[in-house]
């Protein structure tokens, strides 16, 4: 027992180590770039024909079949206000959410990044509280920001008066 206490430590000190503390799909919307828990994400497929759900929210785009799942398809553009107009092209994420498939339209989704703790800031105090509780953090990545999008906070149900 004491030889194997005086070896010494093949592992560096946790303080010079890299801390990966999560991995974020990058996905391009519009000119901007976001990032969602990538263990959150079951799979990406391309755009598809959906079916239209009458009443719904605009950002509902509708629901999609994927091998005997139903899918509600939401365009994340539009849930964010950064478009106006529904996509017609793309790929959907599909996250499980609350038991349920759920698919986020983007514009293109990317690469698998390691978040490094270092690299995450807070939000700036300049953005929208309409849409700040979508968002988590920034990360800065190759001299890129990416802006971390809460999931849950997203696809909550709206509160009453909320326009998102």
């Amino acid at each position: 027992m004491e030889a194997i206490a005086n070896t010494p430590s093949v592992n560096p000190p946790i303080s010079d180590t890299k801390v990966v503390i999560n991995n974020v799909l990058s996905l391009n919307i519009g000119n901007s770039c976001y990032g969602i828990d990538a263990f959150r994400i079951q799979e990406i497929i391309k755009f598809s024909e959906f079916t239209m759900v009458y009443h719904a929210p605009i950002y509902i785009l509708g629901v999609i079949n994927l091998r005997g799942r139903i899918i509600t398809v939401i365009d994340l553009a539009l849930k964010l206000g950064i478009s106006s107009e529904q996509k017609k092209s793309g790929e959907i994420i599909i996250v499980e959410w609350k038991g349920e498939g759920v698919g986020l339209v983007v514009d293109r989704a990317a690469e698998v990044i390691p978040l490094e703790g270092k690299n995450i800031r807070g939000l700036p105090p300049n953005i929208d509280k309409s849409i700040n509780r979508f968002l988590s953090e920034v990360y800065s990545y190759n001299g890129h920001l990416i802006t971390i999008l809460n999931i849950d906070e997203l696809l909550r149900e709206n509160k009453e008066g909320d326009d998102n």
